[in-house]
């Protein structure tokens, strides 16, 4: 679950310092623009990268740049993401920017620290250009995190004065919430030499949802009914449709489709086991959320019959009329007959890499 700035902040703010803001929202802004201390910094709430690239992030001084400036944000899309929220926040006295994260690193199931001095910018960017200026720590977590761990990640003995104490407070939420992201960037040092968490990107495990119910709240509609009608689904940022059983085999699917040069609108899991009815709901739950222009449909046919699969399909594109490309994978029990029920309507393929390359050379046309 990725969770917007000030939801992520009001996660830091029980350990970690952040800036004064408000939360103004299209409905109430006439009402909250009197409410709010000038000059001040509005930042357009989304959950994609490249806010600030995009114009989401403006610096305001007096009454009218301020209701210019929300009105402005409020109109934007960002990455297909529409402005709903804005946080007005004061502004910081900035002596330094630094950059600093906690990850949770799969491939050698450990968490990794990871330290930049040059905050504020595009951390992929700058590995890239100048990949000796970022630092990288593991850590155990039955070891957990230790001091000298810290000085190999600063570097620096005068920062590792000033950071020692934020760091250990940042793993402690990291570790406690159940998160799978913790970022902060810019870190700010501000000249007072106070450490404020300008920006903030969380994402939390929501497999860890039952231990954690004050995340609930953080839940978007779309998550929430998902769960109603028995999915596990996450919005992305792209505009590819996937549909799978079994979140392996999704991850696998979005994976694919990313290598092929497509970028993913969801992760969509309908489970075990589903009949028609449950696909029909699935696709009609897709195309509402993320308004795909393409979708892959990815089933491998265990204790879910595929010839279902097909059937939910072909009925959902008769009530729907389906104005948008639909690439099928199936393999498994009743393979063949659902197969052969789609042939001549919708692109099959025999192989997932022949699926991801179809779906996003038919998007791209």
């Amino acid at each position: 679950m990725r969770l917007f700035e000030y939801q992520a902040k009001s996660i830091l703010n029980q350990y970690l310092k952040v800036p004064e803001g408000v939360l103004v929202e299209k409905e109430n802004m006439g009402q909250m623009i009197k409410k709010l201390n000038l000059p001040c910094i509005l930042k357009a709430q989304v959950k994609v990268g490249g806010r600030g690239k995009a114009g989401g992030v403006l610096k305001v001084k007096d009454l009218n740049e301020l209701k210019s400036s929300l009105e402005k944000l409020f109109s934007m899309e960002i990455k297909g993401e529409k402005v709903n929220k804005v946080l007005a926040e004061e502004l910081i006295d900035i002596d330094r920017e630094l950059y600093f994260s906690v990850i949770f690193y799969r491939p050698s199931r450990r968490y990794m620290m990871v330290f930049c001095k040059e905050g504020g910018v595009d951390i992929e960017q700058l590995a890239e250009v100048k990949p000796d200026a970022i630092n990288k720590v593991k850590i155990d977590p039955i070891i957990g995190l230790k001091d000298f761990m810290i000085r190999n990640l600063i570097k620096d003995f005068e920062l590792y004065s000033i950071l020692n104490q934020f760091i250990k407070s940042a793993y402690k939420i990291f570790v406690e919430k159940d998160l799978v992201i913790l970022e902060i960037n810019p870190l700010v040092i501000t000249k007072d030499k106070e450490l404020i968490c300008a920006d903030a990107k969380v994402e939390f495990d929501d497999n860890a949802l039952y231990k954690h119910p004050e995340f609930e709240a953080f839940l978007e509609q779309s998550e929430i009914k998902a769960r109603n009608l028995g999915f596990s689904f996450v919005p992305l940022e792209g505009d590819i449709g996937i549909l799978g059983n079994g979140a392996g085999l999704v991850l696998a699917t979005i994976d694919s489709v990313t290598r092929a040069g497509g970028k993913c609108a969801n992760f969509l899991d309908i489970g075990g086991g589903a009949k028609a009815e449950r696909v029909k709901s699935a696709l009609k739950f897709l195309v509402e959320q993320r308004q795909p222009k393409g979708i892959l449909i990815n089933v491998f046919g265990g204790i879910t019959r595929a010839d279902e699969v097909a059937k939910g399909l072909l009925e959902f594109e008769e009530e729907q009329k389906l104005n948008l490309p639909v690439v099928v994978r199936l393999s498994g029990t009743k393979a063949e007959e659902g197969l052969e029920m789609l042939r001549g309507r919708f692109e099959i393929v025999s192989s997932l890499r022949d699926g991801a390359k179809k779906i996003v050379e038919l998007v791209n046309q």
